[in-house]
């Protein structure tokens, strides 16, 4: 008869007996450990009707102990599980342990059977949760049981079906007791140093290293960083042989610089940045050319890594006018922030005190005011300093970008040859500076350039040469004028052209009444002197300094010592189209 309303159905394995035969079966003893383990023993050796049989036999003998009038709320205690050592009831030796082990066989039994077997499981765990009182809540995944007679461990023959549990290497309980979990351990490569590209991502590299590198950023990187990505990803394309590939490269390459300089050729840090990124390009397609010419200085690997398939000689001739163009750009930009300060400072600054009083008469008043606001918008006190900042601003813009140190020379000689000449044409042209007292403060001004040079040790390089002209003008200045100096005057003045040392002698004036003018039979034997020299010369000629002429620019060869293959992408560039060969 089906079970009363408020209590636990009955074991659903076989149809229950009533009479005498339900007595027979209420009567018999419940399985002690012994019979357990062999029951669970069995599931490895015999057939699934043998596993249901030992099954119904074991509900039984649990589920009729009580009938349905002696039924136990969650938490009571049967009298006759209490005293009985026959074991009509639950014994009260048997712990949880008999139950967990039997609840982990019933588990494992149940995976390894049909959905018959599945459905007997469950009966028999609503027997156990019937007798026993405890409500086991119903949960998902995998539940670890503890076995009989150790802690929170599995029981190694009871487990599995298999007759016993693989270990748990992947025990997140064992691992945080001490256990070391397996280390996966990166395996070390041998890098090429190129990199691979997808060539429809060309222009997004060309847009990242060149369109929107910012020199802020550039300059947080290696120097040269971005020509050396360039070129590695040249020697990619060059390594597969793809002739295609490598001119789109190039090309792009160069057209990315033209643009980027004329977007910005007011901004001196972009220009300086793609003249030395150009350069270390130029001087890397150099390198790795092949040519034993440019091998002198590379290691075994950088031999190793040189071009294979392509000459790319006509476009390293492309790269080196490109970086004329920059050069010129440079300097340029420079001259135009140094030209407002050449006068002031090299001309009307006056630095020695007591040497100002010493003017020629008629210069000491209105005009010579005027003629120095019109001159000079910058305070000639101030301008040497501003003019040195200037330079030393030069330097660290030039030195920041990885520049070579040969064309950091060449830049700082064609600016003071433009100081030169702005000073020199000034000076010739105004009679207010034609004095010794000024020649004096004249050359305790550019001593202050000289000094600069050695502190940057620029000096050895030939750099303050270009300052020469000025130099002998202001020596000319305070020199003795009589007629036995001509001879020391012409050869004091070899850097100055004749008409140039005439027309200074000519607007020499006496700082004041004690002094006597230049006599004009003294400069007539400075002329006939000069003239000697002067033959075949057609530079002599002239008397102003060209202001545009431009030294030759070299650039010579400077190899890398930086080895390609441990050149990485930073993260700021983002260039996850590169993959490192």
């Amino acid at each position: 008869m089906p079970a009363p309303s408020g209590q636990l159905p009955d074991c659903p394995l076989e149809a229950r007996s009533t009479g005498a035969g339900g007595a027979a079966r209420s009567g018999r003893r419940r399985p002690d450990h012994d019979s357990l383990d062999r029951l669970n023993d069995s599931t490895t050796t015999t057939s699934s009707e043998a596993h249901r049989n030992a099954i119904n036999a074991a509900c039984n003998n649990n589920g009729n102990t009580n009938d349905n009038n002696n039924r136990l709320e969650p938490g009571e205690v049967n009298a006759n599980e209490q005293g009985s050592d026959t074991g009509t009831g639950v014994d009260a030796g048997v712990d949880a342990d008999t139950h967990a082990a039997t609840e982990a066989g019933d588990d494992n039994r149940a995976r390894g059977n049909n959905n018959n077997n599945v459905t007997n499981n469950k009966a028999s765990s609503c027997d156990r949760r019937r007798k026993t009182g405890i409500v086991f809540p119903i949960k998902t995944g995998v539940i670890q049981l503890p076995a009989r007679g150790t802690g929170s461990k599995r029981s190694s023959t009871h487990g599995s079906p298999y007759g016993g549990d693989p270990p748990d290497l992947l025990d997140v309980a064992a691992t945080t007791e001490g256990e070391a979990m397996p280390v996966i351990r990166k395996k070390e490569r041998d890098y090429m140093g190129m990199f691979e590209y997808d060539r429809r991502e060309e222009m997004q590299i060309i847009r990242v290293l060149i369109y929107e590198l910012k020199p802020r950023v550039a300059v947080t990187f290696l120097p040269g960083l971005p020509a050396y990505i360039l070129f590695m990803c040249i020697r990619h394309t060059d390594h597969i042989n793809d002739d295609e590939k490598v001119r789109s490269l190039l090309n792009n390459i160069v057209n990315g610089v033209k643009r980027v300089i004329k977007k910005r050729h007011e901004d001196l840090d972009s220009t300086v940045l793609w003249l030395s990124n150009t350069l270390r390009l130029l001087h890397n397609l150099k390198q790795y050319s092949g040519d034993k010419a440019f091998q002198a200085e590379n290691t075994v690997k950088q031999n190793e890594q040189s071009l294979k398939n392509f000459d790319l000689s006509e476009y390293r001739q492309v790269l080196s006018d490109i970086a004329v163009w920059i050069y010129n750009g440079v300097i340029k930009l420079m001259e135009e922030k140094v030209q407002p300060l050449i006068v002031p400072s090299i001309l009307e600054h006056e630095a020695i005190a007591g040497l100002s009083g010493n003017k020629p008469g008629g210069m000491r008043g209105r005009a010579g005011s005027v003629a120095r606001e019109l001159e000079s918008p910058v305070e000639p006190q101030k301008a040497l300093d501003l003019l040195l900042k200037e330079m030393t601003q030069f330097y660290r813009t030039l030195a920041m970008f990885g520049t070579d140190p040969e064309l950091i020379t060449q830049v700082f000689r064609q600016i003071f040859y433009f100081i030169c000449a702005g000073s020199l044409n000034n000076l010739l042209l105004r009679k207010d500076m034609c004095h010794w007292s000024k020649g004096m403060q004249i050359r305790y001004n550019l001593s202050h350039l000289e000094q600069w040079t050695r502190d940057m040790r620029l000096h050895e390089a030939g750099v303050t040469d270009t300052l020469a002209p000025i130099i002998q003008a202001a020596q000319l200045l305070q020199a003795r004028k009589t007629d036995d100096d001509v001879n020391s005057i012409c050869d004091m003045c070899d850097k100055l052209s004749v008409s140039q040392i005439i027309k200074i002698l000519n607007l020499y004036t006496p700082a004041d009444e004690f002094e006597e003018r230049v006599p004009i039979s003294f400069i007539h034997k400075i002329q006939n002197k000069l003239q000697e020299r002067a033959e075949g010369e057609q530079a002599q000629a002239t008397l102003l300094m060209n202001t545009k002429f431009a030294f030759p620019v070299r650039f010579p060869f400077n190899p890398s010592s930086i080895h390609l293959e441990d050149i990485e992408l930073p993260e700021s560039l983002n260039l996850i189209m590169l993959k490192k060969v």
